[in-house]
């Protein structure tokens, strides 16, 4: 449902008619409600980001915490991020 609303809202913010909707092909439609804004992030976060779904398979073994792999993410970035954001973004990442 939320993915038709979607469709409409913008066809309403379009304000074309079903005539014109209809005479577009596949292709052209796909431009039309494609979302054409594309975030820029941080690269910094964004390597912590390629960093989560590894630790996230490293945290299923036995002996290994948050705070190991933080350690570990810090030795490979010596630049990253520290430990509470660290904390906090993958609490944010895990939630996705």
């Amino acid at each position: 449902r939320n993915t038709v609303k979607k469709y409409i809202s913008l066809f309403e913010l379009l304000g074309l008619s079903f005539e014109a909707i209809d005479a577009k092909t596949d292709a052209e439609l796909e431009v039309l409600f494609s979302q054409n804004t594309v975030e820029t992030i941080d690269p910094r976060l964004q390597k912590l980001y390629d960093f989560f779904p590894q630790m996230e398979r490293e945290l299923k073994k036995v002996g290994v915490t948050v705070q190991l792999m933080w350690e570990r993410y810090i030795t490979i970035h010596p630049d990253g991020f520290k430990s509470s954001q660290f904390r906090h973004h993958f609490k944010i990442w895990s939630k996705r």
